[in-house]
């Protein structure tokens, strides 16, 4: 039976993968460092510190997994704490190797590659991280793909760009705009002339699951591959709340060196594994803005 591990399956991403990987006949196994989520049945859940390593190898041990989807890491820029992870990351596919791992997939970044660029594809793209995170997955993908190698294990490393979605981060663009609507506020935001490339949480977690599932190597982009203002992803969520007039437009200045264009080259996974999002932009949008009403009444409702 192929029995997967989970790392950061209470996340923002990990938690619509496991629905996904139970319906596929895996016998799931969710990490967590709290203790696992009771509305998500037929799920294995483990309490562990990813950054003690003997808790990992205890782990490891017990679940004997076949394959790794490794999700967890503490997001911020430049960080040191991302150095900290990246070592954490090769302790855990030792750990998963020796007990007999068959296949690792572990969470990259667009922040790898060369942000002058603009269409970002996993081989003819130069990479150059700009920030800690960026230099620390990618030297992170270096070590495992040697080490992976060497082994002989099978690995793929998904790189995943700009994301949103129910559950996702208040703080966050998408879910910053929906709630300070909700709210009667208006949104800041920049001037919105960057590109970038958006894909709902639930098409990402489609895709991880698309690549776990399969034999694809390497680095896998993990994105729409279609290119999308911020001033028009804001416009759209303003409009579809009926609220354009709530959008305050360069009330936040453009952060220093922001690159202008950030997309994804999705060939390589549509073509190897057939893989297409299931969320148009306005789709997804509204597939989000229904999850925070429904939460927002929730908690009022109970006072929370």
């Amino acid at each position: 039976m192929k029995r997967v591990l989970v790392t950061g399956a209470d996340g923002f991403i990990g938690y619509p993968c496991l629905s996904i990987l139970h319906d596929l006949g895996y016998e799931v196994h969710a990490v967590t460092m709290g203790h696992g989520l009771d509305s998500m049945p037929n799920v294995n859940w483990h309490s562990c510190d990813l950054l003690n390593l003997d808790a990992v190898s205890d782990l490891l041990q017990r679940v004997k997994a076949t394959h790794l989807l490794h999700l967890a890491w503490f997001v911020s820029k430049n960080s040191e704490e991302n150095l900290t992870w990246a070592s954490a990351g090769i302790h855990l596919l030792k750990s998963f190797q020796v007990n007999g791992g068959r296949r690792a997939v572990f969470a990259g970044t667009c922040f790898e590659y060369d942000r002058n660029s603009c269409l970002l594809n996993e081989d003819s793209t130069p990479l150059g991280a700009h920030t800690v995170y960026g230099a620390s997955k990618h030297v992170l993908h270096e070590l495992v793909k040697s080490y992976t190698e060497t082994v002989g294990m099978s690995f793929a490393w998904a790189r995943i760009f700009y994301l949103y979605g129910p559950r996702e981060n208040p703080l966050r663009l998408v879910a910053a705009v929906i709630n300070d609507i909700l709210s009667g506020k208006k949104a800041a935001c920049t001037e919105g002339r960057q590109v970038r490339d958006y894909l709902h949480v639930s098409d990402v977690a489609s895709a991880l699951i698309a690549i776990t599932d399969s034999n694809i190597q390497g680095a896998v982009n993990v994105g729409s591959g279609v290119p999308v203002s911020i001033r028009e992803l804001v416009h759209t969520t303003a409009g579809l709340l009926s609220a354009t007039n709530m959008i305050d437009y360069g009330a936040k200045p453009m952060p220093v060196n922001e690159p202008m264009i950030i997309v994804a080259d999705r060939g390589k996974i549509s073509n190897e594994l057939g893989w297409e999002p299931q969320f148009d932009l306005e789709t997804g949008l509204l597939d989000t803005i229904e999850w925070w009403r429904k939460t927002l009444t929730d908690k009022k409702e109970t006072g929370l």
